[in-house]
């Protein structure tokens, strides 16, 4: 079977310079009440947190947010974490004993299977950035793929072909995507071109 996996590399920047870049690498935990009933997954690396919900996510740093939605997709994906890491959170707010969330386990990926027909979107997470890949199984088209944005006041797709999206003072970058065939040997590699579907939506085809 050949698997093709369409890798979208996003690395978090910000403005001004005392928003410094995370030190640790993301690592997702199931929501247990430790944050809104939406949240199925929540993580955070230094002063930056993500959300993942069932229709979409929310990424959050230094006073900005931005969300990233998927036009046309399942509207109730199945959202697992992936890869243990064996650790664990504990939250003891008040002393309520009742309120206290403890042993909730870490991972260092989420999946959302089939969002759009025989695609997956995996969600993972290296100091300062936060990476996501799309699987794309044989004979599905990764043409249905839609990322929308909000909260951004500006959007734009540099001449390095980044995507390059401004939220009051922090900027959020999505290096240029690449399609990668897992099944060949060696495996090819090629990259993708990132365009507006509309103002606030991107699609991706390959590059000329």
């Amino acid at each position: 079977m050949r698997t093709l996996l369409i890798l979208v590399s996003g690395t978090l920047s910000a403005a001004p310079a005392s928003i410094l870049p995370a030190r640790t690498p993301y690592l997702f935990e199931p929501n247990r009440g430790q944050t809104g009933p939406q949240v199925l997954y929540w993580a955070h690396s230094g002063q930056s947190g993500l959300w993942l919900t069932q229709s979409g996510i929310a990424l959050a740093t230094g006073g900005a947010v931005l969300e990233m939605h998927f036009p046309g997709s399942r509207r109730r994906p199945a959202i697992e974490g992936e890869n243990p890491t064996g650790g664990v959170s504990n939250y003891f707010a008040g002393s309520d004993t009742s309120q206290w969330r403890t042993h909730i386990p870490q991972f260092s990926r989420v999946r959302y299977s089939d969002l759009y027909p025989g695609i997956d979107l995996v969600f993972y997470g290296q100091p300062s950035d936060l990476e996501y890949d799309w699987v794309v199984s044989p004979g599905a088209d990764p043409r249905a793929i839609r990322m929308a944005f909000r909260g951004a006041s500006r959007i734009a797709i540099g001449k390095d072909g980044d995507l390059v999206l401004t939220a009051g003072n922090v900027e959020f970058r999505h290096h240029q995507p690449r399609v990668r065939i897992t099944m060949r040997s060696p495996a090819a590699s090629r990259a993708m071109a990132m365009r507006f579907a509309s103002k606030s939506t991107i699609t991706t085809q390959p590059a000329p």
